[in-house]
């Protein structure tokens, strides 16, 4: 196998990867013109392993070996080196793994710049059900007015940035995906509630899921009632009809407790601060939706400053 030599170049709206040996002529080699085989590059130099890489391509783990191990061939070079379950780019690989990149953002700016232009933009935001509850349906009214020609769509379920699954994520936990842009977009304060309609004694409480590492403030409220939660909840609404029904406490966000004056604030417990991380791709930095969209929940929110 002769020395190798890597040409990257753009022809008309063909992208075209050449490979020239010694045993070529310069400028000769392999043309790489399907987006289809960079995008099988692109996914296992992402997700390192076959099962990853397939699931985020939609296909099976033997379509995406296939496909490499006949590209390694038109190309006459390792692409990738595998160690156990992971594969390592080779140089080669690197390049290609760096154009799919600039190809994906790319496409992705000119169909969104499509959306714009035709006036057919929708939105997909994820956020924890205590970050929605909180926040952004005190808000929503103001969002759907102001952005008249987006439809919004609003889910309560974890959603990937990485895989395309969503636009923006709020999220109490910092994301750890690759290429993901984050910022704190407020810190959130957690207090001690009981419901006044109660007169009796409240000895007991309710645990709500709120966000990651909830053992530490678990640990205080076991130490101010003595014993563990009565039972577990997900979602403010349902902890606090349980309030309203029975004598029983439970740790809130204040913005939320404050929209409700018969949820009284109890002494004896450290306030807990959570921050909100606003997430997005990178691949979407220049999206001119979403910077407007990002840059109005920031104002909007601006209520709680971060720390």
């Amino acid at each position: 196998m002769g020395r190798k030599c890597l040409f990257l170049r753009c022809v008309g709206p063909n992208l075209t990867l050449s490979c020239a040996s010694a045993v070529n002529k310069p400028g000769e080699g392999i043309k790489v013109d399907n987006w289809d085989d960079l995008k099988f590059c692109l996914a296992l130099g992402r997700h390192k392993t076959m099962s990853s890489a397939a699931k985020w391509l939609g296909t099976n783990t033997a379509t995406v070996s296939r496909r490499i191990e006949k590209l390694s061939v038109e190309l006459d070079a390792q692409l990738f080196i595998r160690d156990g379950q992971h594969w390592s780019m080779t140089p080669l690989a690197e390049a290609m793994f760096k154009l799919a990149e600039d190809v994906e953002a790319n496409l992705m700016a000119v169909m969104q710049n499509r959306d714009v232009v035709l006036g057919q933009t929708h939105f997909r935001i994820s956020a924890d059900l205590t970050i929605l509850q909180t926040e952004i349906m005190r808000i929503l009214k103001d969002l759907i007015t102001d952005f008249p020609a987006v439809d919004f769509d609003i889910s309560m379920f974890p959603q990937s940035l990485a895989l395309g699954e969503t636009d923006l994520a709020l999220t109490y936990q910092e994301p750890t995906e690759g290429r993901v842009v984050r910022s704190k977009l407020l810190v959130e304060t957690l207090a001690l509630y009981t419901c006044r309609f109660h007169k009796e004694r409240t000895e007991e409480w309710i645990r709500i899921v709120i966000g990651p590492n909830q053992q530490e403030w678990t640990d205080q409220l076991e130490g101010v009632f003595g014993r563990p939660a009565r039972f577990t909840v997900h979602g403010l609404n349902v902890a606090r009809q349980a309030m309203e029904r029975l004598p029983l406490a439970a740790v809130l966000p204040k913005r939320y407790a404050e929209r409700y004056p018969h949820l009284v604030e109890q002494p004896g417990f450290q306030e807990i601060q959570m921050p909100v991380w606003i997430c997005f791709h990178e691949s979407r930095r220049h999206d001119p939706v979403l910077r407007d969209i990002v840059t109005w929940l920031k104002s909007s929110l601006a209520g709680n400053p971060t720390s």
